[in-house]
Parts: C-alpha cells; structure tokens; sequence
C-alpha cells in the first residue's frame, strides 16, 4: 500500500509499534496488532497499519509503521486482473499483504480504479 491523501489536514505520523520476533516486514504491508504485536493483516481484516520499513522482527524490537484511518485513501497493485471490479467493491488483501486481489468480500473499498490489469493500480479506504 502507499499512501495518496487524507480528507483531514495533513499526513499520517510515523508511530512505533513492538514486533514479532522473526517475522519480515515490508514497506506498505497491512498489520493488526496482535498481543500486542505487528503482524501481517488477514485478507478480509481492516488493517490498524501500514509497514513503514523494511526489516526481520526482533524481541523487543520496534517497527515504524503509519495508522490507518478511514478518511485515508491508499493505493494498492492488482494481483489478478480486475476487469469486472467497480467502485464501491470491497477488495481483500494478497497474501503478500501489500498488494490487492481482484476478490471481493475484503475490507478495501475501491474508491477509484486506474488500470484493471495485473499490476494496475486501484485506490481504497479501508472501511
């Protein structure tokens, strides 16, 4: 995921969030916060934040990482060809959890779709 813009003033702050020993993370992944630690969002799960590093999870370790909220739009790359989605569709998460499938059922609502192919670009809000 990257982000595009906020309907409030200004641009998400960086937060720091404990990790998951052993787990990788990468810029735009989705996280939850799970006992109290990142971790990778599920496919359907609306994600409390998006990966601001790449970096392998340590005990202890802290990871920087952007809060999401619902006046945010981020934008996301289709895994699979999206040809029939519409605006208003609610997207799931890859399993790579940065990029976006063409399944419906998720917690990503497209409010704007800039290529429909494999690797085209579709904007969401996470609702």
């Amino acid at each position: 995921m990257r982000y595009v813009r906020s309907d409030l003033t200004g641009t998400p702050s960086a937060e720091f969030v404990l990790m998951t020993a052993g787990e990788n993370y990468n810029v735009g992944e989705a996280l939850v916060v799970t006992n109290g630690k990142a971790t990778k969002a599920g496919a359907s799960v609306v994600p409390a934040y998006i990966c601001g590093e790449n970096i392998e999870g340590a005990e202890d370790g802290v990871l920087t990482a952007y809060r999401v909220l619902p006046t945010q739009t981020w934008e996301g790359v289709l895994t699979a060809d999206g040809a029939d989605l519409k605006v208003g569709d609610k997207l799931t998460l890859a399993a790579d959890g940065v990029d976006l499938t063409a399944t419906t059922g998720g917690a990503a609502e497209i409010i704007e779709i800039l290529g429909t192919e494999v690797g085209g670009k579709v904007r969401v809000r996470f609702k």
